[in-house]
């Protein structure tokens, strides 16, 4: 199996929403079960993630814990978004 998701997969993926809060744009290519958990590079273990999502899914290891935190934490979810995406705005003003 590979160890690396192929160029094609990921152009596809970055076009997807976030797998967990469905935000759209910001995206990175997660593993759904990390390498260091025995994951690998195949289609089937790629999955679109926002940087907000992948940073607490590091956190809380599945995509169910996350949802429960963010359920658990709506407000300060909110606040992460907010900040993430005002920075990224801000990267791309001219």
């Amino acid at each position: 199996m590979p160890k690396q998701f192929c160029p094609s997969l990921k152009m596809r993926l970055w076009r997807e929403p976030c797998a967990i809060c469905g935000l759209v744009g910001d995206i990175e290519i997660d593993h759904i079960i990390a390498k260091a958990d025995g994951g690998d590079g195949s289609p089937s273990n790629a999955q679109p993630l926002c940087r907000v999502c992948n940073i607490l899914k590091r956190e809380h290891k599945t995509n169910a814990a996350v949802r429960e935190w963010i359920c658990l934490n709506a407000s300060a979810f909110t606040q992460r978004q907010r900040r993430r995406l005002e920075t990224k705005r801000k990267m791309y003003r001219p």
